[in-house]
């Protein structure tokens, strides 16, 4: 474990506490570890987040789903039940 968090805690500066950008790092560099598949779309739909394993989940690079619209992985029988569901608040 210590080999695999050395790159990322050498960007960290140790001299202060963690800035909102060595936190940011952090959460990214978390996000891109886990072993489950996190993707996040914002308020229209659209894909702001893509992790490693949803491209292994999906078959999408990040890349290609960044921005995309959450259809993209939404069986087209299912994409009416979803965006209700999406829409209601």
């Amino acid at each position: 474990m210590r080999r695999v968090f050395k790159p990322l805690t050498a960007e960290l500066n140790p001299k202060r506490s963690a800035s909102i950008e060595d936190r940011s790092k952090l959460a990214d560099w978390i996000l891109d570890q886990v072993a489950d598949a996190v993707i996040y779309a914002n308020h229209s739909g659209a894909i702001i987040l893509w992790n490693r394993a949803s491209t292994a989940l999906f078959g999408y690079s990040a890349e290609e789903a960044l921005d995309q619209s959450i259809d993209l992985i939404i069986p087209e029988h299912l994409r009416t039940a979803h965006w209700s569901g999406f829409e209601a608040e």
